[in-house]
């Protein structure tokens, strides 16, 4: 056998090693200059932005403290001449005389009213059709809070309100200090959002007005659903806010989940904070197509320069690789190179490939069947590779399990290629040990088990969650409707639980939900039953196949069991100072339907009903209706 040793490389593979390099070098700066040019660019762009959205923010911000402000001087005036006045008849005709003069209060203000401590309208003037305010938060809030400072509301748009409005109050006291009313100034919504139309904010910009609550007051371009919008829990409100009244911020809008750049500034005096944002889709869009432009062209330039490069170091790399194209690297290299006739002997085995194998002499391999170093039940798909190969298709490879001496194997990857030259042709495999990542790839999927599982399960009570619920719900639906049997829910809720987290904490709490999802999951007994955390102190179990007479016994099982569990709950003294659930049960005989979605919210809507009865008494079980005829 032949044995090719590698030759020193010499000047000539150090010279094309030293121009590749320049080229690849030149290429690189190119690109690397003309990327930090773009990456300046965005950079400026962002901060424009940013300093465009944030005088806009101020001269809103400054509009909007200045209207509320002559509202609230108004509110004020009126609270303190109510108080002042001895005469109510006085009082009255003093107010009258103001509410004339109401022509001269800004357009934002629609009405003027005191109300009384009943929530009864004592007096006023332009009163919104027959807004109830005994039943509005802001009186509320006054008739149980000693605090006089002014309170910005948005109340639910009604019927009987016209058009959505902000509502300033101020409380008034009784001279012993009680609550004796409240006065309020309504301000327009509509007359606000004209003015907000009047900015530019192109590109998708959004000018929005909320409480210091987080609730939508306003927002601009118009979007009816927007207005009354909790935005409470998003970054501005819940990380920027706290930190100062005023900034420029990157930031995920809760209200339509897109990321936004821009700035925010709480109105001072007053619990209103304007936010003004661009979302940076939007704002790099510019930046982003121009960019490209720049970059294709510096990369065609760059491949220019290679090209050009390369050409010029080809004519002299003809010549060496003419000498050393049939150089065999095999004795240096740490993958197995075997060559084969198209018997399938072996004609060469590289130093690599015996030690693979576990033997000690290469000569001990020549002329030997290649199949006997493949493992028995692999042969079938190596013999499939190898007729590939032999057929001139390039780049075939197969992963299989080498034999060694020691009855070990091993996970070898091959890579075979057809060599046409010479007196007949030869199959030269590459071949890798790959037991290493073979390993890693069990290991991936068993994390991706894992995972599957883990996406499936609640994290704290080890439950389906949502998800698998939905999908679970769909599967029994279709089942059901296909075998005609009926499908029931049991739904319940953790009795004052909110006062047992307040007394015992939250690690109590949560070691009170696993309990009681044990006792679930536990009467979960057949294979199609599903035990699911449905949110918060709320569970629901699946019970396929099972009429309503029969999950009524399920649930009464369930809520001895949890009766019976006495764990200590001192907020519950009405049934025996434990924790104890209330269940509501539903039962329906699905039907095929295009959309099981439909039946199934018509079941769970079912289900909370009943649940809502039970929890009048509490510690019991309430069954609804069977629904017999769910379609479309």
């Amino acid at each position: 056998m032949s044995v090719f040793l590698p030759r020193p490389a010499g000047s000539q593979t150090s010279f094309e090693a030293r121009t590749l390099l320049f080229i690849g070098f030149v290429c690189a700066l190119l690109l690397g200059l003309e990327g930090l040019r773009c990456w300046g660019a965005r950079i400026d762009e962002l901060e424009e932005t940013r300093s465009e959205t944030a005088n806009l923010a101020y001269a809103i911000s400054q509009h909007v403290h200045h209207t509320v402000d002559e509202a609230d001087l108004i509110v004020r005036a009126l609270r303190d001449l109510n108080e002042a006045e001895s005469s109510p008849q006085d009082s009255i005709m003093q107010l009258h005389r103001i509410l004339k003069a109401e022509s001269k209060v800004p357009v934002l203000v629609n009405s003027l009213a005191i109300i009384g401590a009943d929530g009864a309208v004592v007096t006023g003037s332009g009163l919104p059709g027959r807004l109830n305010y005994a039943n509005l938060s802001c009186f509320r809030f006054h008739a149980m809070n000693a605090d006089r400072d002014a309170l910005i509301t948005v109340p639910p748009p009604t019927g009987d309100a016209g058009g959505p409005l902000v509502i300033v109050t101020r409380r008034i006291d009784r001279p012993d200090g009680s609550f004796g009313g409240l006065v309020a100034a309504t301000l327009s919504l509509e007359a606000l959002q004209t003015y907000f139309n009047t900015f530019d904010a192109s590109f998708d910009g959004n000018i929005t007005l909320m409480n210091s609550q987080g609730i939508v007051v306003a927002r601009s371009p118009a979007q009816a659903d927007m207005v009354g919008r909790d935005a409470s829990t998003g970054m501005i409100f819940s990380k920027f806010l706290p930190q100062a009244p005023a900034g420029s911020v990157d930031f995920v809008s809760t209200l339509d989940q897109q990321r936004r750049i821009g700035s925010y500034r709480h109105i001072n005096g007053y619990p209103l904070v304007i936010v003004v944002s661009r979302t940076l889709d939007s704002t790099l869009s510019t930046w982003r197509s121009q960019s490209i432009h720049r970059m294709i062209l510096t990369g065609l330039a760059a491949l220019g320069v290679g090209i050009l490069g390369l050409r010029l170091t080809r004519r002299g790399h003809q010549l060496f690789e003419a000498e050393t194209q049939y150089r065999l690297l095999a004795e240096n290299s740490s993958d197995g190179i075997v060559c084969i006739d198209s018997a399938g002997r072996c004609l060469y085995a590289s130093p690599a490939f015996i030690a693979m194998t576990g033997r000690a002499e290469s000569d001990s391999l020549v002329n030997q069947s290649w199949t006997r170093f493949v493992q028995t039940e692999d042969r079938a798909d190596f013999g499939a590779t190898l007729a590939a190969a032999w057929h001139g298709q390039d780049h075939v490879s197969c992963v299989f399990r080498l034999l060694r001496t020691d009855g070990d194997s091993l996970w070898t990857e091959a890579k075979f290629q057809l060599a046409p030259d010479g007196p007949t042709p030869r199959l030269v495999a590459n071949l890798r040990d790959v037991s290493r990542r073979k390993a890693l790839e069990q290991q991936l999927e068993d994390a991706n088990r894992e995972l599957r599982l883990l996406a499936s399960q609640d994290a704290l009570t080890g439950l389906a969650n949502r998800r698998q619920l939905e999908e679970m719900l769909r599967l029994e639906w279709r089942r059901a409707a296909r075998e005609r049997l009926p499908l029931s829910l049991i739904l319940l809720d953790v009795d004052h639980f909110k006062a047992f987290n307040d007394r015992y904490g939250h690690l109590a709490g949560d070691d009170c939900l696993i309990r009681v999802a044990a006792l679930l999951k536990a009467a979960a007994r057949r294979p199609g039953d599903l035990a699911a955390r449905y949110g918060g102190e709320e569970m629901l179990l699946v019970l396929p196949g099972t009429d309503s007479p029969g999950a009524e016994d399920i649930a009464e099982h369930i809520r001895m069991a949890l009766e019976a569990a006495e764990i200590l709950h001192e907020g519950n003294e009405a049934h025996g100072g434990i924790v104890t659930a209330s269940f509501g049960v539903a039962t329906t005989f699905p039907r095929a339907i295009p959309d099981p979605a439909i039946g199934i919210s018509a079941l769970i809507m079912a289900a909370d009903q009943a649940l809502y009865r039970a929890k009048e008494d509490r510690n019991r079980v309430v069954a609804a209706a069977a629904l017999h005829a769910v379609a479309i």
